[in-house]
């Protein structure tokens, strides 16, 4: 039998954290190692223990969770890293992105993709929320038309 999926939860609001909690324990294969609600709190979990997944809120009080996703990546290369984004805009998908986060999802979608992108990342994939992912493409959309009708 396959050892469970180890997942960290870091997210400041607490009735969000407690509807992803009800979603987590419904994933089959999959174990909450546990449950922070701010950076420091994330930072001396992360001393103590690694999980194989974490899922990490953009605005997690304490820290600024994108350059703590750039240096949780430089330090455990190994644990996955879902951004929890407050809404869809495109910059916050990119910005994730660059700071190393192998998925994106907006919070307000987390009842309806979580479980697919957990499967995702499990599997050694990366998770791009569909609509955000949609707006990324109309803003690059927009971004190069200027220049196409250059020549």
């Amino acid at each position: 039998m396959d050892a469970p999926y180890r997942i960290l939860l870091a997210e400041g609001h607490k009735r969000l954290r407690q509807e992803i909690i009800r979603i987590l324990t419904r994933i089959p294969g999959t174990k909450l190692s546990g449950v922070v609600g701010s950076g420091p709190e994330l930072s001396e979990f992360l001393k103590r223990s690694c999980p194989d997944l974490l899922i990490m809120d953009i605005c997690l009080p304490g820290v600024r969770a994108l350059n703590a996703a750039r240096e949780i990546r430089a330090r455990h290369p190994e644990v996955k890293i879902l951004i929890l984004a407050a809404d869809r805009d495109p910059e916050y998908l990119i910005q994730a992105t660059a700071a190393g986060a192998d998925g994106c999802l907006p919070k307000e979608e987390a009842d309806l993709e979580l479980p697919q992108a957990i499967d995702a990342l499990r599997q050694g994939g990366t998770y791009r929320s569909s609509r955000m992912a949609s707006r990324v493409r109309e803003k690059v959309l927009d971004l190069s038309l200027p220049n196409i009708s250059r020549f």
